[in-house]
């Protein structure tokens, strides 16, 4: 019922919606990547059995039933796994809100179960259709890799499971939306980047062909060229790295902001003194007392108690709104109040606000909530009952109104002068160190009319609370980061068979393990280059988007997550390629050779 907390909540929602989207994308990704491998290793199989006569159909079933295998093992043991991780998590909740968590179901154990089978087989899909079309002696002869064409329209199975995932984990389809067209726009972007980079480094190279015979520079060349030659592979491989570092950057980004907005939700000099039933002749000597205290003077507000009972001249029916929520609002009392200024904590969203030559006509400035529940619109009339005296007022304008700020506010707000013919109180807020406790009661002694609220325990609960959900959203952080590592793993290891066969040969042609390993760090250095620089901008401009229109939190250009994700990129990816591969390195060319 506390606006602050649920305002916390519903931001904590979508962070966590949008978190596990991106631990479904980075899944898939990581899955898509690790298929090729997985499908280049029963090549020989599948050759063999054509040499003995197997028809495409029996090895597209088996196939099929080795993708089933595969994603029935990888299911239950996700399950399993989902389950001992959901315990920590209930374990988490317990310190929240809750002692005991619901009943574990078998719902999320089949939904996780079926994801599983769907996703593989959607994955799969592409690979049966293009087995079908190879010869036995095409994939004796290795060629695979150069003549297996793949139709696009193959992969459209891939992409709609994934929007539908996308769907079901976001807690809105603007949401899903937005994350899926970045998605795409990254991996468009990426793309022609990654081709037109590769185009210009093998004209560079071209031209410094003959002007050096130094080794190391020949080494990199070797790299470079690599990335020329298997442009379709590198452009594949830059799409991965970019897709993946940029949900693992927009989720920090997020994160950040969203702890932040938290942190300066209540400030240490939140307002935590409520005062109520000041009268308008103590206003002078209320004021003065916070001067001869050396505090700052708080602002003070008029408040009128009023019932709404009729919208457009038509009466309130209670009946006619369907959740609980619209029916006691409609059937509270407000308090209405008057200023001539929006105060700091309001945000305009539709209408005009009122100007000065607008005091004392019938204007009313509702807060959103109220007029969403209410469906109350720009220009609708609104009759309240003051004291048994009716008061129409027309809605100029709608407001959402920062209840989290814990400073004084209302649902209702008019133009100076027009609710001075009904007796008003005023209240304010303010913030009362603790070691200024006693001026409470001054306050007291002097108007002891006054109702002085304390809600600093109210407002260290609700901090408590939003650090506990921080942690909640760290945790569940955690499983993001994950599946971002299994993306760049499943992009490495995807090209593991060819690399080791290219560091053979040119070992064997006279190639040092030293320039094996520079070209290869080498053309990594350039995928990551790309990849990095494109995930951080569009990270950049996704996390404004969500912030800004979505989450409702200011957005900083956090200059250290760049740099962190950029350096992070341009060392650790291409030394994990020459870890995936240097125990090949240390071999003798024949052993090498006879390896492959």
């Amino acid at each position: 019922a506390q606006p602050v907390i649920k305002s916390a909540i519903e931001k904590d929602e979508i962070f966590l919606g949008l978190s596990s989207m991106v631990s479904v994308v980075l899944s898939v990704i990581a899955m898509l990547l690790a298929s090729g491998p997985f499908v280049s290793r029963n090549l020989d199989t599948f050759a063999m059995l054509r040499c003995f006569g197997a028809s495409h159909t029996l090895i597209r079933n088996i196939m099929i039933w080795q993708t089933l295998l595969v994603a029935s093992i990888g299911g239950l043991l996700g399950c399993a796994l989902g389950y001992f991780l959901q315990e920590g998590l209930a374990t988490l909740a317990a310190t929240l809100f809750v002692e005991v968590l619901a009943p574990v179901t078998l719902q999320p154990f089949l939904l996780g179960f079926a994801v599983s089978i769907c996703v593989m087989l959607a994955l799969m899909w592409p690979h049966l259709l293009s087995i079908q079309t190879l010869t036995t002696v095409r994939i004796l002869r290795r060629e695979v890799e150069v003549d297996l064409r793949r139709d696009w329209l193959t992969y459209i199975p891939v992409a709609l499971l994934v929007f539908l995932l996308i769907w079901l984990q976001a807690s809105t389809l603007q949401l899903a939306t937005v994350v899926s067209l970045g998605l795409l726009v990254a991996a468009a972007i990426v793309g022609v980047l990654a081709y037109g980079l590769v185009q210009l480094l093998f004209r560079l190279k071209l031209s410094s062909q003959n002007k050096t015979q130094n080794k190391t520079l020949a080494a990199l060349q070797i790299g470079l060229s690599n990335l020329k030659r298997r442009i379709r592979l590198s452009i594949a491989q830059m799409i991965a790295f970019g897709l993946g570092l940029m949900v693992i950057v927009l989720l920090s980004i997020v994160r950040t902001d969203l702890m932040d907005s938290w942190q300066a939700t209540l400030p240490a000099d939140a307002p935590n003194r409520f005062v109520i039933n000041l009268q308008k002749a103590q206003l002078p000597a209320f004021t003065k007392t916070f001067t001869h205290q050396g505090m700052t003077q708080p602002a003070v507000f008029p408040m009128v108690r009023g019932r709404l009972t009729q919208i457009n001249d038509q009466p309130i029916n209670l009946d006619s709104y369907p959740s609980e929520r619209a029916k006691r609002l409609a059937a509270r009392e407000f308090n209405l109040s008057m200023a001539a200024e929006m105060q700091e904590d309001n945000r305009l969203l539709e209408g005009q606000w009122w100007q000065p030559a607008d005091a004392g006509k019938p204007y009313v400035s509702i807060e959103q909530d109220i007029a969403s529940n209410l469906n109350i619109k720009v220009g609708d009339t609104l009759t309240y009952d003051i004291t048994g005296v009716p008061l129409k007022l027309t809605v100029t304008n709608i407001r959402k109104v920062e209840w989290d700020s814990m400073r004084a506010n209302f649902f209702a707000v008019t133009p100076p002068l027009v609710l001075d013919p009904f007796m008003a109180s005023y209240m304010t807020a303010f913030y009362l160190p603790r070691e200024d406790a006693d001026f409470v009661n001054q306050l007291l002694k002097q108007f002891p009319n006054l109702t002085v609220i304390d809600v600093a325990a109210l407002m260290e609960q609700v901090r408590a609370i939003m650090q506990k959900m921080s942690v909640a959203v760290a945790y569940v952080f955690l499983f993001s980061l994950v599946s971002g590592l299994a993306v760049l793993y499943a992009a490495l290891i995807a090209t593991k068979t060819a690399r080791i066969r290219e560091s053979t040969l040119l070992r064997v042609l006279g190639a040092s393990r030293q320039q094996v390993s520079w070209a290869m760090m080498a053309e990594f250095l350039c995928i990551a280059l790309v990849a990095v620089l494109v995930a951080v901008v569009l990270a950049n401009g996704m996390a404004y988007y969500i912030s800004h229109f979505m989450l409702d939190i200011p957005y900083q250009l956090n200059l250290s997550i760049a740099l962190i994700a950029i350096v992070s990129a341009l060392i650790f990816i291409p030394l994990s390629a020459w870890w995936v591969v240097r125990q090949y390195l240390n071999q003798p060319p024949k052993q090498l050779l006879n390896s492959i």
